[in-house]
């Protein structure tokens, strides 16, 4: 039945209307680094707990086989005495450091996101067999060599800005050069060309060019001197890596020739996601742990050796763990009072609201759900999980940019429901700073995320929905 319009949410019509923790190596760059060497703590998150361990021991973990049937358990501490389930570990998360973030971003079908360059061709026959049929990557932050993969396995190449830009701290171009390019992608940009690379289902390969246009077709190759596609609308072009935002791949069939994926040992999570500084995600099972590095079994990459030195984090899936932005709701109520349009603002995956990273308080995280009030997204859990985690709070695009604040603005209340039943209310503004949450669902069966229209000062005698733009940052429920 549809759900009256609230008090909040109604009043806020009389005035004007408007629109494992995860942290993304971005934010490397914006935090007082780490100092160089193994220093410091990092965190080892489970289902029931979160710990702290010195940054040295981390040269210290040794993946263990279980017994009687058991799963693998991580074995850590000095003399690796501690031992944890692997089944039972959200994340390992290492203190954030600065590197450098290469311009190109090559995704993969398994998940994979390598942050790199398509290196000159060491053979300069542009035609030499097989070029067509793969792209050459050099993600250093990856592996030392350049990686040659089939165009089969790739989902989608982002350019985060123009090849030829100039230098942090230089002058910018003058003259002919000057106005040459549009401007590169701002950040909001390069998240919003990431979802839809990692989302989208296109039945034709989609080139989006850097002012904006798109056009269908078939990628034909990749190389340092850009990329051949070919559409109707354009015919066959070369197009230089400078001149794109991004190319998107079609979907494709299952191939019955594909090796299966390698079943868990177990009750091992089915996947480990390993964030790098320099921004790369390899996604792959965890195979072990040696002399200070991870190995990880990648789908299309092979066994990769990745020195703990440049991991952010170790996320595992798909085991107890799953966050909401990768199920489907299966019900959304979405409206704002007195906007122009229904539905102007639906809520995003991994995004914010209005399509850029997720940030509440200084904090950017690489999951999570985005909403505008009044919000209310329902989930079925079919009674399979014990908890649901996350950290709410209002969108650093809340904060009223205007010189004159009236106090109105930015302010909602969260609500979480299970099966009817109130489990959280929780009144926040654009001020506050996020707050994790830890709730029993136990057994529960219907999970309703709500956020509604807020009040933000008691001295105010008005709702208002003008910038309530809420998060639900690593919304997840775990077994």
């Amino acid at each position: 039945m549809e759900q009256p319009l609230t008090l909040a949410c109604f009043y806020s019509g009389l005035v004007i209307c408007g629109a494992c923790l995860g942290v993304r190596a971005e934010e490397a760059a914006e935090r007082a680094p780490a100092k160089d060497g193994l220093e410091g703590e990092c965190i080892l998150e489970t289902v029931n707990s979160r710990e702290t361990i010195p940054l040295a021991a981390r040269t210290a973990f040794a993946l263990e086989a279980g017994e009687g049937g058991a799963g693998p358990s991580l074995a850590w501490g000095a003399s690796l005495e501690r031992k944890t389930p692997v089944a039972e570990i959200l994340s390992i998360q290492f203190p954030l450091r600065a590197a450098p973030r290469a311009p190109l971003s090559l995704f993969l079908r398994d998940g994979t996101e390598l942050r790199g360059a398509v290196p000159a061709p060491q053979n300069t026959a542009r035609d030499k067999p097989g070029d067509k049929d793969s792209v050459s990557f050099l993600a250093e932050g990856v592996a030392a060599e350049t990686f040659r993969i089939p165009l089969d396995h790739v989902k989608g190449l982002l350019v985060h800005a123009p090849l030829d830009a100039p230098a942090a701290g230089s002058s910018p171009p003058t003259g002919a050069k000057a106005g040459r390019n549009p401007s590169p992608a701002s950040p909001a940009q390069s998240a919003r060309l990431r979802n839809e690379i990692l989302r989208s289902r296109p039945r034709k390969d989609l080139l989006v060019l850097l002012e904006g246009g798109k056009s269908p077709g078939v990628l034909d190759s990749i190389g340092k001197d850009g990329v051949h596609f070919s559409s109707e609308s354009l015919g066959d072009v070369h197009v230089q890596l400078d001149k794109l935002r991004s190319v998107i791949l079609a979907e494709l069939g299952d191939d019955p020739k594909a090796e299966p994926k390698p079943a868990p040992a177990g009750n091992a999570p089915a996947s480990v996601h390993v964030l790098l500084r320099d921004a790369s995600t390899v996604v792959g099972t965890l195979a072990g742990f040696e002399q200070g590095h991870v190995k990880v079994k990648t789908r299309h990459l092979g066994e990769q050796r990745l020195s703990l030195e440049r991991v952010v984090e170790l996320s595992f899936r798909g085991g107890r763990l799953s966050y909401l932005s990768d199920l489907e709701p299966t019900r959304v109520e979405e409206r704002i009072p007195l906007a122009f349009k229904p539905n102007a603002y639906p809520f995003q995956r991994d995004l914010s609201v209005v399509e850029s990273p997720l940030r509440i308080g200084g904090r950017e995280f690489t999951k999570g759900l985005g909403v505008h009030a009044y919000s209310q997204l329902e989930f079925d859990l079919g009674g399979a999980y014990k908890r649901f985690q996350a950290t709410i709070g209002l969108d650093e695009t809340a904060r009223p940019t205007s010189n004159e604040v009236t106090g109105i603005e930015g302010a909602v209340t969260f609500r979480v429901k299970l099966d009817g039943s109130l489990l959280l209310e929780k009144p926040m503004t654009w001020k506050d700073a996020p707050e994790a949450i830890d709730l029993d669902v136990s057994q529960g069966k219907r999970l309703v995320l709500e956020v509604d229209c807020g009040k933000p000062e008691e001295t105010a005698t008005e709702f208002n929905s003008v910038l309530d733009r809420a998060n639900w940052a690593s919304a997840r429920v775990v077994k």
